[in-house]
Parts: C-alpha cells; structure tokens; sequence
C-alpha cells in the first residue's frame, strides 16, 4: 500500500517480507505444549530494550491499573532486556508494590524461545522510531496474542482485530482494557493465538527468497532495466 499511494504499478510490486527464522522456535512450541498445561496464571511479555523508545513505562502503568481492579490476580508481567530506563521502572514496582512483575534482563538470541512459549500475551507498546519490530513475528511464532501502539511498524501488516489489537500511542487506559479483556478470557487467547501463527507463515525467509527470484526472473523476461 505505501508504493502504491506514491503511484507504483501493482505489477512491479513484489511482496518480500521481514522475516525472522520461523523454524527456529518450532522445538520450543512443543515444549510449551507439554510444560504448560496445568498453569492457571497469565503472563505478559515485553521483550527489547528498556529504553523510551520502547515506552516499558507505559506497559507497568497499565499492569498497575489491573492490580488496582484486580488485587488478587496472579497475573504476571515478565521484561525480557535491559536499558536505562530500568532503575525508573523497578523504582515504580518498589513504590506501588506490585506484585508479580520479573525483570529477566538481557537474554541471548538462543533463550528467547522459551520466554515466548511460556507467555500468553505479548505487547509491544513503542513510540515513535519503531521501524518494524521484529520481536512480535517472534511471538507470532509462537502464537501469541498481539498488542501494539499504533506507532509500532508491523503493526499495519501483522496485528489485525484476527490476532490481536493496536491501541493509540501513549494511551495506557486503552492498552489496559485490551489487556483485561485478553486475561479474562482464555478462549479469546487461543483463538488470537492461532491467528497470530497462521499470519506469520506467510512471512518467512523462504517466501521472501521464493518472491525475490520471482522478481529477478519477470524482470529479466520482460527486459526492464532499472539500471538508470
């Protein structure tokens, strides 16, 4: 849709998604399966930098406003990352005594997988700068429900009312109630769950692979030269 409100003919276009390596989280989905069954609680996940950029603030805000309404609810909220705005934010947990928040800190690539299989929501809730988000294919990997800013670049492409939802930037009222409404009803997750993961099929490497040499060979037949 972008090169095309710029004029771009449809048949130039090819579609190359932003891609992580899908297949790489498949051993852990198998063991979330047989690991996470009897688990009552809910987990919130946030994975990236603790940094404004990435708006963390927002996500603490909105678990405080659950906690206030829902005192004894065993939900949790893991942050997987480090940054500078961590101290503000383990401050914030210390001051309002919230319960049931896990700072995990900075995770190598090949650990992720299991933080993914072990949520049941995922959100990104980022500002402005927020290009793609590659950690929300990830967790769409693993089947998660989806909750992004409306700012947050994959947004458009990957979050839809199917798998998830986008709330407005900044708007911690809003990212609550979406939150709320994801924790009180489990059939609702499973069902944004395997949209998620059906969606994300059709972003991979091998579709973008599969879609460049296509590209590569009609414009080779057609004799096009973008050279200039």
């Amino acid at each position: 849709m972008f090169f095309e409100s710029f004029g771009v003919p449809a048949d130039k276009l090819f579609f190359a998604p932003y891609a992580v390596d899908n297949t790489r989280h498949a051993e852990a989905i198998r063991v979330r399966s047989s690991q996470r069954g009897a688990e009552l609680h809910v987990r919130i996940l946030f994975v990236g930098k603790l940094i404004e950029k990435k708006r963390p603030m927002d996500l603490l805000q909105a678990f405080h406003k659950l906690q206030r309404k829902s005192p004894d609810s065993t939900t949790e909220l893991w942050f997987v990352g480090s940054g500078i705005q961590q101290s503000d934010l383990e401050a914030y947990v210390f001051e309002n005594d919230l319960q049931g928040v896990t700072f995990w800190g900075f995770q190598n690539q090949t650990r992720l997988p299991h933080f993914y299989s072990n949520a049941d929501i995922f959100v990104l809730p980022s500002g402005y700068g927020e290009t793609w988000g590659l950690v929300v294919n990830e967790a769409m990997c693993h089947g998660k429900p989806i909750i992004v800013s409306d700012l947050v670049g994959c947004g458009a492409d990957l979050v839809t009312e199917s798998n998830g939802f986008r709330f407005p930037h900044k708007d911690v009222h809003r990212l609550a109630e979406y939150l709320d409404k994801l924790i009180r009803d489990s059939e609702l997750r499973s069902h944004l769950g395997r949209e998620s993961f059906r969606i994300i099929q059709g972003y991979s490497a091998e579709v973008s692979a599969k879609n460049i040499a296509n590209a590569v060979i009609k414009v080779a037949g057609s004799g096009d030269n973008f050279s200039g």
